[in-house]
Order: structure tokens, then C-alpha cells, then sequence
């Protein structure tokens, strides 16, 4: 019974990570015993507001009317995590990986990489939970360790995005247990993995910056020289002639990162152990040694970066790191010879 209560939360705080537009679209094909006409019948006699608040009070007493098995109720729990991942999926961080010693990329169905995984847990006897979904143009993966009887924690489940036709995946933790890569491995047919310095919200972005690496790395251009800055002839407005440069270098940071770039929140650049280059300095300090590390954060890293060059904080012509950001397929870099 204790089990079956802490199902029965888990399962309402899911429903409850829905907006209530979207309850008719993705909760109730899922619950079958459910009627979105009797739910929004019940809101409007109540005289209460069309919200996912006022919604899941009615849809706890259809569920305890119906009374639903505990395994059903996991059942429907665990594809509800799923399909709230699959459309929220921007809420989280998520952690890029490149497979490894594959014939082919990834060209399979959602349902077949959900049973090959399965499998894979079987041949390391680990009972897991694995469900398998299609949403935008990604199939994301959940996993988790099966409830055992008398077990009442909550078990949070580890997600993956994958993308067809590709070598590379993303996970939501940082740090995955070893034996679920490996059994997510065995069940895309590769044999390892390699965890790349690529982090972000937006998968979608991710994937086009990896599938920017292997086009500049085919055409042997990966890293880049920036593109060179000329300086524009002062522009007269009202009050005058502007020296400032500011649309010289919008137009010159419009054209490094061009109109929707890919989106991340971090861009990470260290500079470890390098010399001085300063000649005072060098001459003062021979064997001295400097190491800097700079993090930028925003909601979205390119389009600050563009507005850094227009204000002139970021130099012109960009950084070598700035200028190649987009086409290296990590935003976790080292600089050698800084």
C-alpha cells in the first residue's frame, strides 16, 4: 500500500508538469479511462479556471473511480515521463556523446531501439524500466531501475535524445552510470562511446553544431582565422558625425555568427600554463607561468556574443575561439599558444 501511494504522487506531479493545453494533446491518449469532455465539464460547473491546478483533482477521482492496478499505474507513469520529456525537453541540460565502432549511424525505429535496450539489460541482468518515444525529429529515451515490492523511494530515470542517421546522442546527467551507457550502447549497435565537451538546452542546436564539425572537417577547415575587421567611415546622423563604430560592428558580428545560429547557455574557454608575453614581464618573470579561465553565460551564448562585439567589449577582429565557436562542436574549449 505504501508503494502504491508514492506511485500515485509521482504519477500526479507528472500530470502536473503539464500546461493544460496540452493535457488533451498528450496526457489522455495515454490514459485510456480518462474523458477530456467530463474533465472539462466538471472545470466549468465548478466554475474554476482552465488550469492543469484545477484539472488534476478531477482526474485523481476519475483514476481512484477506475481503480487502476499498481503495475498500470507505473505503466502510465512511465510513459507520461517520456512524453512530458519529449516536449519539455529544453528544461534540462543535456550532456552530448559520440558512438563508437558502429557499422552504420543510428537508422532505427523508435519501438526497435526501445526492445534492442531492453535486451542489452537483460545481458547484464539489470531489471530496468526502458520506454522509447518519437517527438520532434528526436527519439528520447527513459530509463529507470523497476520499483521493487516494499521499495517506496522515488526513482528518478536518466534521459537520452538520439537522432537518426547520426553517431552521437545526448544524455541528461552529467554523470551516467556506466552500465546504462553501456546497455544504451549495445542497443544502438555500437561498441563505446566517447562523451564530448558539448553541453546546451536546445538538442536541436547541438546537432546542427556537431553536424557543423563534420562539414568543416570534411572540407579539412575546422578551425578557422577570424574574419578580418575594417574599419567604416564615421556615419553622419542628426546630432552629428558617429565615430563610435557601433553598426560597423553590428554588420561584422552579423556576419561571423549569421541569422540563427544555434542556441546554448555556457561557452567555457581556459588558457592553462602559458608564458608571459609581455617583454617585461618575461625578462622580470622567466619561469612564471599563467593560466586563465573565462566562462560566458547567457539564455542564448551567440546572440550575446554578437551584442559584446557591438559594444565593443569583445575585440575585432573576433577571437579565434569566438569566430570558430559555431563550426567545433564543443563549447569547453583549452587555447594553446594564447
Amino acid at each position: 500500500m505504501p508503494q502504491e501511494l508514492n506511485i500515485k504522487q509521482q504519477f500526479y506531479m507528472i500530470i502536473k508538469k503539464f500546461r493544460f493545453e496540452e493535457l488533451e494533446e498528450y496526457v489522455l491518449p495515454v490514459l485510456s479511462e480518462l474523458s477530456w469532455d467530463i474533465i472539462k465539464s466538471k472545470l466549468v460547473k465548478n466554475h474554476e479556471s482552465l488550469t492543469t491546478a484545477h484539472a488534476v483533482p478531477i482526474i485523481q477521482d476519475e483514476i481512484n473511480k477506475a481503480n487502476l492496478s499498481s503495475a498500470l499505474l507505473k505503466e502510465y507513469l512511465h510513459t507520461l515521463e517520456v512524453v512530458e520529456i519529449s516536449i519539455h525537453y529544453r528544461k534540462k541540460y543535456w550532456f552530448a556523446y559520440e558512438l563508437k565502432g558502429g557499422q552504420e549511424p543510428i537508422n532505427l525505429k523508435s519501438r526497435e531501439i526501445e526492445n534492442n535496450i531492453k535486451e542489452s539489460f537483460d545481458k547484464y541482468n539489470m531489471d530496468m524500466d526502458v520506454k522509447a518515444l518519437k517527438n520532434d525529429n528526436l527519439i528520447f529515451l527513459s530509463i529507470k531501475e523497476k520499483l521493487k515490492k516494499k521499495q517506496r523511494k522515488t526513482i528518478t530515470p536518466t534521459y537520452f535524445a538520439l537522432t537518426r542517421h547520426y553517431n552521437f546522442f545526448f544524455c541528461s546527467k552529467e554523470k551516467c552510470m556506466k552500465n546504462i551507457l553501456a546497455a544504451v550502447i549495445d542497443g544502438l549497435n555500437y561498441k563505446s562511446c566517447k562523451k564530448l565537451k558539448l553541453t546546451g538546452r536546445d538538442v536541436p542546436s547541438l546537432v546542427k553544431m556537431l553536424l557543423n564539425k563534420k562539414n568543416a572537417a570534411l572540407q579539412g577547415d575546422v578551425v578557422k582565422d577570424p574574419l578580418p575587421y575594417r574599419y567604416a567611415a564615421p556615419v553622419k546622423t542628426p546630432f552629428g558625425l558617429d565615430f563610435t563604430q557601433n553598426k560597423n560592428r553590428e554588420q561584422y558580428a552579423e556576419k561571423c555568427f549569421g541569422e540563427n545560429p544555434p542556441v546554448f547557455e555556457s561557452l567555457k574557454v581556459k588558457c592553462l600554463n602559458q608564458k608571459w608575453k609581455h617583454e617585461k614581464a618575461a625578462q622580470k618573470l622567466p619561469n612564471a607561468s599563467i593560466s586563465t579561465k573565462i566562462e560566458f553565460r547567457s539564455i542564448n551564448i551567440p546572440n550575446f556574443l554578437k551584442t559584446l562585439v557591438t559594444k565593443g567589449i569583445l575585440t575585432t577582429p573576433l577571437p579565434v575561439y569566438a569566430a570558430n565557436v559555431l563550426n567545433i562542436g564543443r563549447n569547453d574549449m583549452e587555447l594553446t599558444n594564447a
